[in-house]
């Protein structure tokens, strides 16, 4: 069963998105080719919590396409539940792309002892 990298996107229509899912994807298949399954949680931290995951494939990502394919929200997160689904669908890294609230979820996560990390910050005015 090949390790999960999950991406959890909240905002609107950052143009950005896209193009780091398709440097994400093109270096995990250039640097660990099949050891890793890119994929977003489907319409964000609810999406997460309840373990629903898109398998992110590069014929899919539209590099100048602005918002997200998966979906976004601006749930909070939730450390035990997070910690369960972390360890239910093997999953290796969660990167957060967001704005000021996903900057904050991600940082939770991380202080938790949790693989969170920050990808992309939006920018909020």
């Amino acid at each position: 069963m090949l390790e999960k990298i999950v991406l959890i996107t909240a905002g609107g229509h950052v143009s950005s998105f896209h193009a780091a899912m398709l440097e994400m994807y093109e270096t995990l298949e250039k640097m660990s080719p099949g050891r890793f399954e890119l994929c977003g949680a489907d319409g964000g931290l609810s999406g997460f919590h309840n373990g629903m995951f898109i398998p992110i494939k590069i014929e899919d990502i539209d590099e100048n396409r602005a918002g997200s394919m998966i979906g976004s929200d601006r749930e909070h997160l939730d450390l035990d539940r997070a910690k369960q689904v972390i360890k239910d669908h093997n999953i290796y890294s969660v990167v957060m792309m967001g704005g000021d609230n996903h900057l904050s979820e991600a940082a939770k996560g991380f202080e938790a002892g949790l693989p969170f990390t920050l990808g992309i910050k939006s920018f909020d005015l």
